[in-house]
């Protein structure tokens, strides 16, 4: 997955600066909210590269497949209907 197709998907950018991280460089990543309590979030951009993103729910296993998250970002939305 890239990172465009989780911006497509309306994932939120999260900016870390070195100075709140503590690392050498700033980092990002993404989030989406299912639900208030619970959230995906993707790997960083460091461990990612251009190409190679995965999300979990809430770190419970990782998710590598677009068509995968859409679907279940649509099963959560329709639970909300």
């Amino acid at each position: 997955m890239t990172e465009d197709e989780l911006i497509e998907l309306d994932f939120i950018k999260r900016e870390v600066p070195v100075e709140e991280s503590g690392d050498q460089f700033d980092y990002h990543y993404y989030t989406y909210a299912l639900t208030p309590n619970i959230n995906l979030v993707s790997t960083t951009n460091d461990e990612s590269g251009k190409r190679n993103w995965k999300v979990s729910v809430d770190y419970w296993g990782e998710i590598n497949n677009v068509d995968d998250i859409s679907t279940l970002i649509n099963i959560f939305k329709n639970i909300d209907k």
